[in-house]
């Protein structure tokens, strides 16, 4: 979405990714967080002459837990102040979750306040904005689905404001599944310059591990084709077969047939696997007949003799 700073382009994007994983039956964790806040913990730390190297090692808490980044402050050359600061910031503020977000964010803004920090308290009120559009419109419930990430971090170097990435809550992919954020000028690029945009990308390799993990992948996806014809390999019965697969296509049934002239179990296991309801063989003797014989798949029997036209009848049911 580009040419609007309103935080309503973030609401509905946030939508999107709920709906979508809703219809996919899969749960996830949607963090969001604001750059101009994390922005605001460089300087409430005092640490802008190391910034990008500070946001970084925040980033790594949901990979390394709390002590994990402490350790690796100390370890990268952070004063033990900065370090022993952050244990108690972390003491007060983490678990960021959402049963914790309304105390958290009113602690954030005190400490953004009592130190004259605007980019934080900005950065907190756009925030804000989101999640109050958000619960007000229905959409997000905010039962720990959507919930404030403080140092969720992504891209740094682009991101201007929101920051967005979404974590399936099942199965074992540990990695975002969906993503993305804010850039104020994302066109200046092209030469159109202080347009700002905002924006979201799915991980569709990502989620579909996740789907077949999970066993939530929908079947019916695979079931789009409702007949296979065999392939035996002779052209006789390959260019009658075609002619069969034009006329089922031609009434609006999906047909395919198959491309290699294999064993027919290789090819009943083919229909199994992309949930192909039925495979229709055309041999010597159904030729002769001017007829194809009709297998359903899963059903033990040795299939029913029938005309194309009986096949689409029975197809369009």
């Amino acid at each position: 979405m580009i040419g609007s700073m309103s935080m309503l382009s973030e609401v509905e994007l946030v939508c999107i990714i709920l709906e979508v994983f809703k219809a996919l039956s899969l749960k996830v964790k949607v963090h969001v967080n604001n750059r101009k806040i994390l922005l605001g913990l460089v300087q409430l730390f005092d640490v802008a002459d190391r910034a990008i190297e500070f946001i970084s090692i925040l980033d790594k808490q949901d990979k390394v837990g709390v002590a994990g980044v402490l350790t690796e402050l100390h370890r990268c050359g952070f004063s033990s102040k900065v370090v022993e600061d952050l244990a108690a910031f972390y003491g007060r503020i983490i678990p960021m979750e959402e049963e914790r977000g309304p105390q958290n964010h009113q602690m954030l803004a005190e400490m953004f306040e009592g130190a004259g920090i605007e980019i934080g308290i900005l950065g907190l009120k756009e925030l804000m904005a989101v999640f109050i559009a958000l619960a007000n419109s229905g959409a997000g419930k905010l039962d720990n689905t959507v919930f404030h990430d403080l140092t969720l971090a992504r891209g740094l170097d682009y991101y201007t404001g929101a920051i967005f990435e979404v974590k399936a809550a099942e199965g074992t992919m540990p990695g975002s599944i969906c993503g993305g954020g804010r850039y104020d000028d994302l066109t200046g690029i092209f030469g159109l310059k202080n347009m700002s945009g905002v924006g979201i990308s799915f991980g569709a390799d990502r989620i579909y591990d996740v789907l077949l993990e999970t066993g939530k992948f929908p079947t019916e996806l695979g079931r789009s084709t409702r007949v296979l014809f065999a392939n035996f390999g002779e052209k006789e019965a390959v260019i009658q077969s075609l002619k069969y697969v034009r006329a089922v296509r031609e009434a609006g049934i999906a047909a395919e047939l198959y491309p290699d002239p294999v064993k027919l179990p290789k090819q009943f296991t083919y229909a199994e696997k992309k949930g192909i309801p039925y495979v229709a063989i055309v041999g010597e003797s159904e030729m002769q007949a001017g007829q194809v014989t009709l297998k359903k798949m899963g059903a033990n029997e040795k299939g029913t003799a029938m005309t194309v036209e009986q096949v689409i009848d029975l197809l369009s049911r």
